[in-house]
């Protein structure tokens, strides 16, 4: 089976795995506790909601335009998250 950008090594994924994607990133984020805790008790402030949504945003940005074939630092530090949640929604999540 072919990758979703044509079956080239790393770059870019197409517009259809792209929004695919995005809709996973979404439902993963709307059913983390944490965050959604963090939002509803706006423990970032107003604009909470804005904040987790930039969060998917960047998860999502990153993830598409990697040139990476594997993603081992990512998985076992997410660089992505965790400066988003501790200092931008003030929570702190255990490992």
């Amino acid at each position: 089976m072919a990758a979703s950008n044509g079956g080239a090594g790393g770059g870019p994924i197409s517009a259809e795995a792209s929004a695919a994607l995005g809709e996973g990133i979404k439902l993963v984020f709307g059913r983390w506790t944490a965050l959604q805790m963090a939002v509803e008790n706006q423990w970032g402030g107003r604009d909470s909601r804005a904040k987790a949504d930039e969060l998917g945003a960047s998860v999502l940005s990153w993830f598409c335009n990697s040139r990476g074939t594997y993603l081992p630092r990512f998985l076992q530090h997410p660089p992505l998250v965790s400066p988003v949640m501790t200092r931008g929604l003030v929570v702190k999540v255990p490992d």
